[in-house]
C-alpha cells in the first residue's frame, strides 16, 4: 500500500507515507467505512492544502457503496 500511496500522491518521503497509512488504519471500522470524524478531517485537510474555500460534499470524494452492499 505504501508504494501505491507514494505514487498516487507524489510523496517521496516513505516515512511520511507510512505514518499517513498507519494513522488512517485507526479510522477504518469493520463495516469498511471510515469513521465520520476521519472523513471530515481528510476533507478539511485536502481543502486547506488545495486552498478550496467551498465545502465539498462527502459523496464527491468517498464512495462507500461497495462497503454498504457487502454489509447487507
Amino acid at each position: 500500500m505504501i508504494p501505491y500511496i507514494q505514487k498516487k500522491f507524489g510523496i517521496k518521503d516513505g516515512g511520511l507515507v507510512q505514518r499517513m497509512y498507519e494513522g488512517d488504519l485507526d479510522g477504518i471500522v469493520l463495516s469498511g467505512r471510515l469513521n465520520p470524524e476521519l472523513t471530515k478531517e481528510i476533507l478539511d485537510t485536502g481543502r486547506e492544502s488545495l486552498k478550496i474555500k467551498d465545502a465539498i460534499p462527502l459523496a464527491q470524494v468517498f464512495d462507500f457503496s461497495l462497503a454498504d452492499e457487502a454489509s447487507q
